[in-house]
Parts: structure tokens; C-alpha cells; sequence
């Protein structure tokens, strides 16, 4: 039952992500004829940019690369000749690679071709989001997973991702806490997942006034953080509910799970009264998500 909620989300996500990517292939696709015209090769598949999350992640951080460099050049050449090198050397993956997790000190050397030898990364967090049926969501929203520090069990940890790169999220890898790793890849997918609706459905949420008082950040926000928040601490409460049910430590995921909780319940009201300052898809689509909690948990 719960695993098939997140099914219908997948579903619900599918057809705003194919709108964001025809959206991202018209600038991708002018940009490979820009460089064709000065001798220069970005040739990248539209089928496999539409269909694979990876290959739109790649793609996108080349993309990134490339246009800072253009952005440069008239200032100093040296960037010209470091356009020609990424140019002459850039890793895409093939149709049967669809997620990527690699250190963020080896990103550079990952997007580059022939690819160095990449050290290994613990991948047991991929058990919990299987586990917890979190697998095909975090799939249709992610497919680049950059890890930027290995850390303690007791050290915060530190995530994010942002609404260009899309399908790519950044976070911290938690020794021997693959719970805690998994959480915050279904926190930054969350964020993809947002962003790719609000981009679809041309959305765009104020940053301009920070009037809104947030009780995950302790601060002010704006419409855009606070939805946001409301968005993806849905998703990780569902996680985390998930996870408990499993038979994951019980005392400390009820703390969590109950803290969030609250959190969202004080919260619900504010967001209704932002999201109805916007097209109605967002309110449908944040009140569709908020009810996909478990009773019990809601």
C-alpha cells in the first residue's frame, strides 16, 4: 500500500520532468550547434538526455562547465584552451548506467574521459531506500549522487542540490549510518522533485521577503524555503515511518518521526495560505503529498 503511494508520485512527477526536459534539450541542443560552429564537439543523445536521469545529470553538469567557460574566455584566454580540453573529453554513461555516486573531490575526474580509477564509495544506504520502497522515487528525480564528505555518526550532516543541475544531489556519507545517508538523499530528491514541478508548471515562488517564520531552520524564509521545507520533510517523515516499520530502532525513529510531525501540523496552515497565492497545482499537489502520511503518523 505504502510503497504503491510512491508509485502513483513517480507517476505524478513522470510527465512534469518530460516538459522540464524538452525545455532543458532546446538549450543543450543550441549550445552543442554553438560549438560545432567553432569546431568543437558536444554531441549528446536526446533520447537518452529524455529517458535516463544520469545521462540528464551528466549532461547538465557539461552544460554548467561549458557555459563558464564561454562566460570567461573574454576575460582570460586560458579558458579557451580549457573549453577545447573538456570538449575533447567528456564521460556520458550508456543506457544500462542510471545512477552515478561518486566523491566530490573525483567529480571532475568522473565527468572526464577515459575515466580514472574512482575509489569505492559504501553503499549500503541503497538497502534502506529499497527497503523503504524509496527507490523509484528517488530514481525519477535523481541520478547523480555526489557524496563531499565522509563523516562521523555524531556530526551533522550537510546536503543540498539546487533547481540547474538538475538529478543531481550533494550530501555528506554517514559511517556505518546508511539511515542517515538515505535520508538525505530522499531530502535533496525531494528538492529535484519540487523544482521540477514548479519549473513545468511555470511556478515561481517569492524569495524577496523573508516572512515567514520556519521551525527546521529556526529563521525566517521566504514562500520558496518554507515550501520547500514542507515538501521534503513530508517525504523523509514517510521515510522514516517506513523505516520504523522494518524494525529500525524504534524508541529514537518515534522522536524523530513525532518532532517532524508537529512540525508539519503547525506549519500546514501557513502553507495553505502561501500556496494559495499560486496556481492551484501547487496547493493540490503539497495538500496530495501531506495526506500520504500514515494516520497514525499524521
Amino acid at each position: 500500500m505504502l510503497k504503491d503511494d510512491l508509485a502513483g508520485l513517480c507517476r505524478a512527477f513522470a510527465p512534469w520532468a518530460d516538459a522540464v526536459l524538452k525545455r532543458r534539450w532546446r538549450l543543450v541542443a543550441e549550445l552543442s550547434r554553438l560549438l560545432a560552429r567553432t569546431g568543437l564537439r558536444f554531441e549528446v543523445d536526446e533520447n537518452a538526455f529524455m529517458q535516463n536521469r544520469l545521462y540528464a545529470a551528466v549532461v547538465l553538469q557539461h552544460q554548467s562547465r561549458i557555459t563558464r567557460s564561454l562566460e570567461q574566455i573574454t576575460q582570460d584566454r586560458q579558458f579557451w584552451s580549457r573549453l577545447q580540453q573538456h570538449c575533447s573529453g567528456f564521460w556520458l554513461p550508456d543506457a544500462s548506467e542510471t545512477m552515478c555516486i561518486v566523491r566530490g573531490d573525483e567529480i571532475e575526474a568522473a565527468l572526464h574521459w577515459p575515466r580514472a580509477p574512482l575509489q569505492t564509495v559504501d553503499l549500503a544506504f541503497q538497502e534502506c531506500l529499497r527497503a523503504t520502497g524509496f527507490t523509484g522515487l528517488v530514481a525519477c528525480g535523481t541520478g547523480l549522487v555526489v557524496i563531499d564528505r565522509l563523516i562521523g555518526g555524531d556530526e551533522p550532516v550537510r546536503n543540498h542540490s539546487d533547481d540547474f543541475h538538475l538529478f543531481t544531489v550533494h550530501t555528506d556519507l554517514v559511517a556505518d549510518r546508511p539511515a542517515k545517508t538515505a535520508e538525505a538523499i530522499v531530502h535533496e530528491n525531494g528538492h529535484n522533485l519540487l523544482n521540477l514541478f514548479l519549473e513545468a508548471n511555470q511556478i515561481v515562488l517569492a524569495t524577496e521577503d523573508l516572512a515567514h517564520f520556519s521551525p527546521w531552520t529556526q529563521s525566517l524564509r521566504h514562500d520558496r524555503g518554507l515550501i520547500h521545507a514542507f515538501f521534503v520533510f513530508v517525504l523523509v517523515v514517510q521515510y522514516y515511518a517506513r523505516l520504523r516499520g522494518l524494525g529500525g530502532p524504534e524508541e529514537e525513529l518515534t522522536r524523530y518521526i513525532e518532532l517532524q510531525t508537529d512540525r508539519l501540523a503547525a506549519t500546514a496552515p501557513l502553507v495553505r495560505r502561501i500556496s494559495a497565492r499560486y496556481p492551484t497545482a501547487l496547493a493540490t499537489l503539497v495538500e496530495h503529498v501531506y495526506s500520504q502520511l500514515p494516520t497514525p503518523v499524521r
